[in-house]
């Protein structure tokens, strides 16, 4: 069984230790597209959970949590919250749209089908869906022997396929290491690299760097979205963060809001915005993201590792 947050809520001296996750009060790498949620192998090497008490207060004594992601994308993560004892609300901080120029993005999808790229980069399932429905303004269809595609992590990868194409290589899950396993140029070196309009540099200068010539372009862009009606009377003890925009958007309601991150450009990028972020999962899914919450709320108690 896994741990829950009956595990580390200090109402008795059992001494449970709190799940695994990194704490921390910033990141020093950069902000980046980040990737979308992506279930790992099952949590276990935890003590089993104790069973938390019915009582008329029990609801009030579980910590409520806010993942600030689309529902269609943050099922598992949801499930195995409330398994370890929180209440969620699942609804989006930001909503995505097109780019405000659109016209380079339906550029570079007609060069695509033709053919003049050698790899598309995509550092997001929002940066696929953009891609392909570009072409499908533009009435084209992306062939699989057009280009071969790079994927951040495996819930990119796995959005991808549904569209029809399989990756030709698949990261661990951040822009930088998409950058460490990406190949050097051996034909004509141009490569498609679509991303967030608030996207930092940092990937198109480590590929450019490998020898590619990259044609990076907007693909969408992040609105803040309206407050979830569910926290109207009620502020959330801590907000799971899956990407710089919303994490902005997060701190516009909520600013110094306690908060976990995916990963460090977001734990970066949640700092910068004024967030208090407490705990980074160690990888980007949904079993390492419910790691982190608990970590987090362990926090939130007085309750660290140092207090076993």
């Amino acid at each position: 069984m896994t741990e829950t947050i009956a595990d580390v809520l200090p109402d008795n001296d059992s001494g449970a230790h709190p799940a695994c996750g990194r704490h921390t009060q910033s990141a020093s790498d950069p902000a980046s597209d980040n990737p979308p949620l992506a279930s790992g192998s099952p949590l276990g090497g935890h003590s089993p959970a104790r069973q938390m008490v019915a009582s008329p207060n029990a609801a009030a004594a579980r910590p409520l949590v806010w993942v600030a992601r689309e529902p269609r994308r943050a099922g598992g993560l949801r499930g195995r919250l409330e398994a370890a004892g929180f209440r969620v609300v699942v609804a989006p901080a930001t909503r995505i749209v097109p780019p405000v120029d659109d016209g380079p993005l339906a550029a570079a999808v007609r060069r695509l089908a033709e053919g003049e790229y050698e790899w598309v980069a995509a550092t997001s399932v929002n940066t696929v869906e953009a891609v392909f429905r570009a072409a499908a303004h533009e009435g084209l269809e992306l062939a699989t022997d057009k280009a071969k595609w790079a994927v951040v992590g495996p819930a990119t990868g796995t959005a991808l396929e549904r569209l029809g194409i399989a990756p030709s290589l698949t990261a661990a899950g951040s822009a930088r290491s998409l950058a460490e396993v990406f190949p050097r140029p051996d034909r004509t070196g141009a490569l498609l690299l679509p991303q967030s309009e608030l996207a930092p540099m940092d990937l198109a200068d480590a590929l450019a760097g490998l020898g590619w010539t990259v044609d990076r372009v907007d693909a969408y862009r992040g609105v803040p979205a309206e407050r979830p009606p569910e926290l109207a009377d009620e502020a959330p003890a801590l907000v799971v963060v899956a990407a710089g925009s919303a994490a902005r958007a997060v701190s516009r309601w909520l600013p110094g809001a306690a908060a976990v991150a995916i990963g460090e450009a977001t734990s970066q990028a949640a700092s910068q915005a004024g967030l208090r972020v407490l705990s980074v999962a160690d990888e980007p899914s949904d079993d390492a993201l419910t790691r982190a919450v608990i970590a987090a709320a362990a926090t939130t108690t007085g309750r660290t590792r140092d207090d076993q």
